[in-house]
């Protein structure tokens, strides 16, 4: 007798959508296209249907806060218009919420609790929940990243706590979204009961959510150490048999002894090949493979709860194999066995941190040396996949990259080092005629040749000098708010990329609520088209040869005779110099070394080097500072500090130099766009390209709040390189399209420390000239 499996869908949860994007990726289609996959495939009709139901406020306050669950009720009432509703999801990171968003995501959580009830009940064998919008994200106090509500933790919690007459006393929760499920691991940080499982994109600490919480050190508190599981991949491109060879070594064995009574799958599709913001390469072959895999665990009882996933063609097809692995169907699609060279150092470094929790991991070594083989007879691969496939049945896609030397892949064994992207850096530095020099009262001026910028007469010197100018506010973990998440969507010979605008009302998984995300998001036009072909080949994209660094600037790849780019070498060390919060070191050291301070609502991950800067010295400029955009989430409502890069006759601003590495600078860079996972943005000829370009700046990120890169001059032989706004903003600035705000009281604070503590003024004249950059509307 076919097993029961229930199936829930509710088309009342596409009435959750974006009125200020008819297509920002959380979108209605993602369920309608899904459902109508399985429809087509008979699945539906195979499947036990169950009405979707509102979750309650009483199930809600069992890991919700009770303001949290009156907001989720209140949003549809009439006295929630418009207006009110656009202001209050720009409070929020990565959400936006309509007339329907009440409805959606009570119906979103309730169908979690009633399949899952009605599995651990034993009146369903399994369950599947076609549900929008998502809940990984959703902490117990506000929602985050497209989640109003925890579906799948509420589920968990009222399973293992509230209805202990089920008997399901241990719950675990496996979390394949590309995302890290930050909600669902603090609900859970200290609970024995529940094991949270995450394999997701890490990017050491730069993908979405940003910060360390989703590092493999994370295992978690009190009770619950050790039932916190995290995978944490370094980049891109993971595929089928990098999560399978997870499976194998880290999950399946620990899920074992765990021994769950229920299973419930945060099942978020990003992870799939195609997807233009995870940008991995699960198959639908791999997802049947994870979830046939899970059925093994407490008697079958499985249930799937969508998450993310934003191709259509992907999140269906993923969505339809792993309803055929529930519904017991033999496999019938292609797993793809290339594995990358990362992936086994990720592995023994999991281990490593949960063997102290889980002993049976130290007792089941890794394979050494361990040769990845395209063959599903691969011995190495032996366990990972229940059923071969004969050739005929294989899901046919084009090779994939070269397969590892076992030579380099015992060297990355041995190293463990797979996210460090260190490098060697030849000590040579350019040179320059721009020099420092001391005024009377010892503090430093830059000057060009003869001309001291301290000096200026009029715009005819101005001209003849170097544009300065310097941005210290970062986007989520640093001062600022700006921040945009590349979209690299690869098909075959083609590479399109997006950059997605960071505001204040940003979202951080790719796409914001503002005309310019907006405009974005629809310039990918047919590529969005194009990503849901899924068989294009790897292979072909990297033969291409395309450079890395084709957004910097059009003419860096081809002047390499023009500025000597033959002779270029890195610089080891440079000045970064700085005009906001990160004159004060302390705030600044919570770039290099983690940490925030009093004011701060966001935590810093630190550089790789945590060394703390060789020396610091302070600057004047001929530019003007002042404190733009309405909020941040960094500083919360207020302006933070631009410098115009027109030099301004009589005008100098306060700059603080600090003396780092260039990895360190590129890490900053990285915490200031937090959506860059780039290894190195700055190298040798980008600076050898700022010293020639008449305005000594490069839009490295066009469309950041702090994308372009500005070189200052030199001391003693090392650049001067700062952070600013790109022109295009600026010209917003100056039209007023872009506003002027003065700054938080937080943000004035930590500035007013800086001059006052470290620059010598005193609190009246550091209040002074703060105030001074306040434009006036």
């Amino acid at each position: 007798m076919a097993s029961r499996v229930g199936l829930v869908y509710d088309e009342r949860m596409c009435a959750h959508e974006n009125v200020d994007s008819d297509d920002h990726p959380e979108q209605p289609a993602r369920i309608t296209s899904i459902y109508q996959r399985l429809k087509a495939e008979g699945v539906v009709d195979r499947c036990v249907q169950v009405d979707a139901r509102e979750a309650t406020p009483a199930e809600l306050s069992t890991v919700h806060t009770e303001d949290h669950i009156s907001l989720m009720q209140e949003l549809g009432h009439k006295s929630f218009g418009k207006k009110k509703r656009r202001r209050l999801q720009e409070t929020f990171d990565s959400i936006y919420f309509n007339e329907g968003s009440a409805v959606a995501a009570l119906l979103a959580a309730g169908s979690v609790i009633e399949v899952a009830t009605q599995v651990a009940e034993g009146k369903l064998a399994s369950g599947a929940c076609v549900i929008r919008p998502p809940g990984h994200h959703a902490e117990a106090d506000r929602p985050m990243g497209f989640c109003l509500l925890n579906n799948v933790a509420v589920a968990a919690h009222i399973l293992a706590h509230e209805k202990t007459e089920l008997g399901v006393k241990k719950v675990l929760i496996v979390d394949w979204d590309v995302h890290h499920g930050n909600g669902t691991q603090h609900m859970f940080w200290t609970d024995p009961q529940v094991m949270y499982f995450s394999v997701h994109r890490f990017d050491q600490g730069r993908f979405y959510p940003p910060g360390n919480d989703g590092n493999c050190t994370e295992v978690g508190g009190e009770e619950g150490k050790g039932y916190n599981i995290n995978v944490p991949w370094p980049n891109k491109d993971y595929g089928d048999a990098d999560y399978l060879a997870v499976w194998k070594y880290i999950l399946m064995p620990v899920a074992r002894q765990f021994n769950p009574d229920i299973v419930l799958i945060s099942a978020g599709f990003d992870s799939a090949r195609g997807d233009p913001l995870g940008r991995c390469n699960v198959t639908p072959g791999g997802y049947f493979q994870m979830t046939r895999q899970l059925m093994e665990l407490a008697n079958g009882r499985v249930v799937l709860a969508l998450e993310g996933g934003y191709n259509l063609t992907s999140i269906s097809e993923s969505y339809l194999a792993c309803m055929q692995a529930m519904l017991g169907d033999s496999p019938v699609l292609k797993v793809e066995h290339d594995l990358l060279p990362e992936t086994f150092p990720v592995i023994k470094e999991v281990r490593k941190h949960l063997q102290m929790y889980w002993p049976i991991l130290a007792e089941e070594p890794l394979p050494v040396p361990f040769t990845p083989a395209p063959s599903l007879a691969s011995k190495e691969l032996e366990g990972m996949v229940i059923e071969s496939l004969d050739e005929d049945q294989q899901w046919q896609t084009p090779p994939q990259p070269a397969i590892i030397p076992i030579t380099d892949l015992i060297d990355l064994l041995s190293k463990l080092r797979a996210w460090d992207g260190s490098s060697d850096i030849v000590h040579d530095e350019p040179t320059s005629s721009t020099v420092i020099t001391s005024d009377e009262k010892g503090k430093k001026i830059i000057s060009s040749g003869e001309l001291s910028f301290a000096g200026i007469s009029g715009p005819e010197d101005i001209a003849t000098v170097l544009q300065l100018s310097g941005a210290d506010s970062s986007s989520f973990a640093g001062e600022g708010d700006g921040g945009a998440v590349e979209d690299e969507v690869a098909t075959g010979r083609m590479e399109v990329e997006s950059e997605f605008l960071r505001s204040p009302s940003g979202t951080m998984e790719g796409i914001v609520n503002t005309k310019a995300g907006k405009e974005e998001w629809n310039a990918l036009g047919s590529t969005r088209k194009i990503v849901q072909n899924m068989d294009e080949s790897r292979n072909e994209l990297n033969a291409s040869g395309i450079d890395s660094y084709r957004n910097v600037s059009s003419d860096l790849s081809s002047s390499e005779e023009a500025s000597g780019a033959g002779d270029i070498v890195e610089p080891s060390y440079m000045w970064y110099a700085c005009y906001g919060s990160n004159m004060w070191r302390p705030r600044f050291m919570c770039y290099i070394q983690g940490g925030k301070v009093e004011g701060m609502s966001r935590t810093c991950i630190g550089c790789r080097d945590k060394s703390p800067p060789l020396a610091s010295e302070w600057l004047s400029i001929p530019s003007r500072l002042f404190f733009g955009h309405e909020s941040t989430k960094m500083w919360g409502l207020g302006g933070v500090a631009f410098i115009d890069p027109v030099p301004e006759a009589g005008i100098l601003t306060h700059v603080r130099i600090y003396k780092i590495t260039m990895e360190q600078f590129n890490d900053v860079l990285s915490q200031e766009n937090p959506g860059r996972v780039e290894r190195s943005w700055m190298t040798g000829r980008h600076i050898a390209q700022l010293k020639k370009e008449s305005r000594h700046f490069l839009d490295i990120f066009e469309d950041e709040w702090y994308g372009t890169v500005k070189y200052l001059g030199e001391k003693d032989g090392l650049p001067i390189l700062t952070f600013t706004c790109p022109e295009s903003h600026m010209k917003k600035f100056r039209s007023g399209e872009f506003g002027t705000f003065a700054p938080p009281e937080s943000y004035r604070n930590v500035i007013v420390h800086g001059l006052v503590e470290d620059l010598g003024l005193t609190e009246e004249q550091a209040h002074d000239y703060v105030s001074s950059a306040i434009l006036p509307k």
